[in-house]
């Protein structure tokens, strides 16, 4: 009996000093992995980063993603000290794939990024609209878009898909296929092909946004945003950025200068403008 009890006594002791120890090391990751305050963009570090800054915090998050080091978040608090305003550095337009999703791949949070997702990434009235509400009212100093390889709604213009709705969604894709040169069969078989119509697309999405959208042109001639595309692997997890691609305050001719002109934002009226003199702005729901 005497025995028994002394080896009761010490399995017990064993296991809360392992329960100890236990304790330590939790407390110690917990350290690691939570971060001890809500860290979200403020209007001050929306201002003050430029918009190359912001293209290289994109790329320096892909690279802690693919390196499996992610800041430290505490996402409830992150979500409460949001509620009340955001005030994001940049707008990511990406594919609607489940594995690309830009918070994650690029390591942003809460009010970091505007993420506008669509089969393809490609561009359209609608998107372009909320990539100006993002630049002119909320404030964003950056557009990325970012392709991936592999990608379905690309491998569906290669063949040239006719399916419902589908149809006009692949449609901008559609339109690089002719500038396409390489070598093998023209279709979603050739992974070489699907690439090349991959980056293509980018690239066209890019100047889509620039010839489309005159106040996202005058934004950027004037070096209050700059522009970007890029390709995310998705066995690697890396994105690759076309460094050629990024623009900021590209000058723009006289004519195209007089066209942006039309649509920049209006100067707010001086103090001696009579408010009968005043037209009225149309009313933005405000994001802060």
């Amino acid at each position: 009996m005497k025995i028994k009890f002394l080896i009761l006594a010490a399995s017990t002791a064993a296991f809360f000093s392992a329960c100890k120890d236990t304790g330590k090391d939790s407390n110690t990751v917990a350290k690691v992995t939570v971060a001890k305050d809500a860290d979200i963009p403020t209007t001050a570090e929306q201002q003050a980063i430029t918009p190359k800054e912001a293209f290289e915090r994109l790329k320096a998050g892909n690279d802690r993603f693919v390196n499996d080091k992610e800041v430290p978040r505490d996402l409830m608090a992150e979500k409460t000290k949001a509620a009340t305003g955001q005030f994001p550095f940049a707008i990511v337009l990406g594919c609607m794939d489940s594995r690309v999703a830009p918070e994650i791949i690029m390591d942003e949070s809460i009010g970091d990024i505007f993420d506008i997702r669509v089969a393809g990434n490609t561009v359209n009235d609608e998107i372009l609209g909320s990539m100006e509400y993002g630049v002119e009212h909320a404030g964003a100093k950056l557009i990325a878009i970012i392709g991936h390889s592999s990608c379905g709604a690309v491998k569906g213009a290669c063949d040239n898909v006719k399916e419902g709705n589908l149809t006009k969604t692949l449609a901008p894709i559609a339109t690089v296929l002719p500038k396409i040169k390489v070598t093998g069969e023209k279709s979603s078989k050739n992974p070489d092909y699907v690439a090349a119509v991959a980056k293509a697309n980018v690239y066209n999405a890019i100047e889509s946004i620039k010839k489309r959208s005159p106040l996202l042109a005058h934004a950027l001639a004037e070096g209050k945003i700059g522009i970007v595309g890029g390709m995310y692997d998705l066995a690697s997890g890396k994105i690759d950025f076309y460094e050629d691609s990024f623009e900021l305050g590209k000058p723009m001719t006289a004519e195209k200068t007089k066209e942006t002109n039309k649509m920049a934002p209006a100067k707010p009226a001086s103090a001696s403008t009579k408010p009968t003199d005043v037209k009225k702005a149309p009313a933005y729901p405000s994001s802060h």
